[in-house]
């Protein structure tokens, strides 16, 4: 464990490289479509069942992407004000209650 200054942020991991994960995506793609292929000459009928499928994945892929992209960015805007010690723009003022004001007698 390293110490830290108040005020000074944690480094920042590097960024991870994901060549062989596109690699292996890629492979895995490709083997399906050879299988497809292969399909397709006993039931010609299938690519019907597989653009229906394919369309439900890419409007998965869409959301995904978008809403993915957008709450991971909103997220880390986040942790960056809690990190500050501020509070998020959109977020109401927090009110701190004092205990000595407030009697749980109510006399």
């Amino acid at each position: 464990m390293t110490t830290r200054l108040p005020g000074q942020r944690a480094k920042a991991a590097p960024p991870q490289r994901n060549e062989g994960t596109w690699i292996a995506l890629i492979f895995c793609i490709g083997i399906a479509t050879g299988i497809l292929a292969l399909i397709s000459l006993v039931l010609p009928d299938i690519f019907g069942v597989v653009l229906v499928l394919a369309a439900f994945g890419g409007f998965v892929a869409l959301h995904y992407f978008t809403w993915g992209r957008w709450l991971m960015l909103k997220a880390a805007r986040e942790a960056d004000f809690s990190a500050n010690g501020e509070t998020s723009p959109r977020s109401p003022p927090v009110e701190r209650v004092n205990s000595a004001d407030s009697d749980p007698a109510g006399s």
